[in-house]
């Protein structure tokens, strides 16, 4: 998936094209069905170094419906891009690419070897209607810390932090 970053007059150059491209190989990961109940907030187990007590906000610390076996795809991210231009690279609709935080706790777990490593970002898309989190995870020596960020967050991220980005996956991105 590639996207083209300009300016507002339209200029662009071959640095800002942002492109993501699939790590975790062509057969999906696959996340077991899950009742929903587990917050990220609550996780200190999974996120022994840190949990951004911004988890405590806007909702972030409410349980979220079931989910059935869902599976999932590794992105890496070559440019640079926000919150906006990565996840919409991925698919038309972002909703469909939201997992819940049970989900989310869950991938740390079962597949912690597709997680950047080294304080790298993994970034994960949460739909909490009406409004869209990113949670950022990355890997110390101490274990998994999470931060939140609005998905609206204008901030540019770059490749050169290694950047993945975990969503839901449809047939073939």
């Amino acid at each position: 998936m590639k996207i083209e970053n300009s300016d507002s007059c339209g200029h662009s150059d071959s640095s800002d094209i942002l492109e993501l491209k699939i790590v975790s190989g062509p057969v999906p990961l696959a996340l077991n069905a899950l009742d929903g109940r587990a917050t990220i907030i609550r996780a200190e187990k999974t996120f022994a170094a840190y949990i951004s007590p911004g988890f405590n906000k806007d909702g972030l610390n409410q349980s979220q419906a079931a989910t059935p076996t869902t599976k999932v795809g590794v992105y890496v991210m070559q440019g640079k891009g926000d919150f906006n231009q990565i996840f919409s690279g991925l698919h038309k609709g972002i909703d469909t690419l939201a997992l819940t935080q049970s989900q989310i706790i869950c991938f740390c777990e079962k597949y912690p070897q597709f997680l950047a490593q080294d304080a790298c970002e993994n970034f994960f898309l949460i739909n909490l209607a009406p409004n869209y989190f990113v949670a950022r995870v990355g890997v110390f020596i101490t274990g998994l810390y999470i931060f939140p960020y609005l998905f609206t967050d204008n901030r540019i991220w770059y490749s050169e932090l290694r950047t993945r980005v975990i969503v839901r996956k449809f047939g073939s991105h």
